[in-house]
């Protein structure tokens, strides 16, 4: 009996997988399929091959039914294999002959043909491996096109936030008098000019052109005065601000040129021997910066000052007066009190966040009201003043 060629049993498997279209595709299965039966698997042989399956296929069908029928019937053999092919395992002990004992065929590197080499260390992922995309190295390395690892993305957090918390707290510290406490110091003086009709003002006339030897208008300096100051500040442009303020001399008549205590005409004075003492509550508004050393605004208060007038009310008659009581009955009638409205524009220094300078002028229209109903005790009185002042801020 002629032995069984094994090669040829191979190929004629291969030629059979191949008719039923389940042809290896692989390269490395290619590359067994060569070292088997010794042909080689280019485009141009596989297309002959698949043009020849179908006769193979039909061959092998009717050749194969009588190997299943007895031990004798002839294997069908390979023309190609015959002449080409060296002699079986079974005649000359080559291990390759049996499919059984032989080594797996490898590719250049060493690995196995049929087993895909492992990614090398280092160079990425591992196949089928899906990044995180709740890791931050994946959202970082997918925003900015680079990898970066857990560490560096860490310490790029970290520094990211320690910035901001700078740039807030630089704002918390800026110049601007948003949520800070505001109290503070200034000093005043300025000048008023004050008109009572037919009453005394604060000066004598030695003229023919006032008969009752007062004069209309009296303009006068008022007493030098201490600004204390508390605020707060509601917004970036707002303070809400609330004054006390109080008199450092009181407004007394002083002559001038005058022997003794003679009153003469040269003098100027209300004959008020009393301090006076204030409130002012109002608001400033400064300019769109707040966040500058320098800033422009203006301030409007509303001014309440108490001042007692028993020395204006007893005064001396003048030098050239007429000492006829009913000249005096109007004055009776002047009160103790000062209505106004203080207002003008405002600069603020501020060369640090707790600390600035204000200069403020002013100007003050206000009036007495009469402290009797039935006499004519009109009193209007303006004032020009300048404020300059010292602010602390907390925090």
């Amino acid at each position: 009996m002629r032995p069984h060629n094994s090669r040829s049993k191979l190929s004629f498997s291969l030629a059979a997988t191949c008719a039923t279209g389940l042809c290896l595709a692989s390269p490395a299965a290619q590359a067994s399929a060569w070292r088997v039966t010794g042909q080689d698997p280019s485009p141009a042989s596989a297309d002959e091959d698949a043009a020849a399956a179908p006769a193979a296929a039909s061959t092998g069908s009717e050749s194969a039914a009588p190997a299943e029928g007895g031990a004798d019937a002839p294997a069908p053999t390979d023309p190609a294999s015959e002449t080409d092919a060296p002699t079986t395992g079974e005649s000359t002990g080559d291990p390759a002959g049996d499919p059984a004992t032989a080594p797996s065929p490898t590719v250049e590197g060493g690995a196995p043909a049929d087993t895909a080499p492992d990614a090398a260390v280092g160079e990425g992922p591992a196949p089928g491996d899906v990044p995180d995309e709740d890791d931050p190295s994946y959202a970082s390395s997918k925003d900015s096109g680079t990898a970066l690892s857990g560490g560096e993305v860490d310490d790029r957090k970290t520094k990211t936030e320690s910035v901001g918390e700078v740039k807030k707290e630089k704002k918390q510290k800026g110049l601007s008098h948003h949520k800070t406490g505001i109290i503070g110091v200034g000093f005043t003086y300025g000048v008023s000019l004050i008109t009572a009709g037919d009453k005394f003002c604060g000066e004598f006339s030695s003229s023919r052109q006032d008969p009752d030897s007062r004069k209309p208008l009296c303009v006068g300096a008022t007493p030098p005065a201490i600004d204390l100051l508390a605020g707060f500040g509601a917004s970036d442009r707002i303070d809400i601000v609330v004054g006390v303020r109080i008199n450092l001399l009181p407004r007394e008549f002083k002559t001038k040129n005058c022997e003794g205590g003679e009153v003469c005409a040269d003098g100027k004075g209300l004959f008020n021997d009393k301090l006076a003492i204030g409130v002012m509550p109002g608001v400033r508004i400064y300019g769109k910066d707040t966040d500058r050393i320098v800033k422009f605004g203006g301030q409007a208060q509303i001014m309440y000052m108490h001042e007692n007038f028993d020395g204006y009310r007893n005064r001396p008659d003048g030098p050239d007066e007429d000492p006829d009581p009913d000249n005096r009955e109007d004055e009776d009638g002047v009160g103790d009190h000062f209505v106004g409205l203080r207002g003008g524009p405002i600069l603020q220094i501020d060369p640090h966040h707790n600390f600035g300078i204000v200069i403020a002028p002013s100007m003050i229209p206000g009036f007495r009201p009469k402290a009797k109903q039935e006499v004519d005790a009109g009193w209007f009185e303006i004032g020009f003043e300048a404020t300059l002042g010292l602010e602390a801020r907390f925090p």
